[in-house]
């Protein structure tokens, strides 16, 4: 795992704006605090994924209704980055159907929405 530190932080700002002679102080900020921030959330919560709670919990009733495995491979279906295992991909997929559509709130509407995505050929019968 990378671990980064508050000075690596900086140098890497100072690697983008130097090349272009650019003062990322130009604003007249504190930028430390933001960074102190930065690096103590990316430590405690490094695989945590910024959801609603809503989502979360949708997301996970439709994870354990549908017996979905913690693999990957849905996240192309589903339309979300690859670097998420299934369960992951659920939930950021929960989340945006639930932006796109406010009015769901019930996770037979979401399992509908969920397996319209699929081509029949995915499925395997048990």
């Amino acid at each position: 795992m990378l671990k980064l530190t508050y000075s690596r932080l900086l140098q890497l700002i100072e690697s983008i704006f130097y090349p272009f002679q650019l003062n990322y102080n130009f604003l007249n900020i504190r930028i430390e605090p933001a960074l102190d921030y930065f690096v103590e959330m990316t430590a405690v919560l490094p695989n945590e994924l910024l959801i609603s709670q809503q989502a979360r919990d949708l997301g996970n009733q439709l994870i354990k209704e549908m017996n979905i495995n913690r693999s990957y491979g849905m996240a192309n279906f589903l339309g979300v980055n690859t670097c998420y295992d299934n369960h992951q991909a659920v939930l950021i997929w929960t989340f945006q159907l639930l932006e796109r559509e406010p009015a769901l709130n019930e996770l037979a509407e979401i399992k509908k929405y969920f397996l319209l995505i699929f081509p029949d050929s995915v499925y395997q019968l048990a």
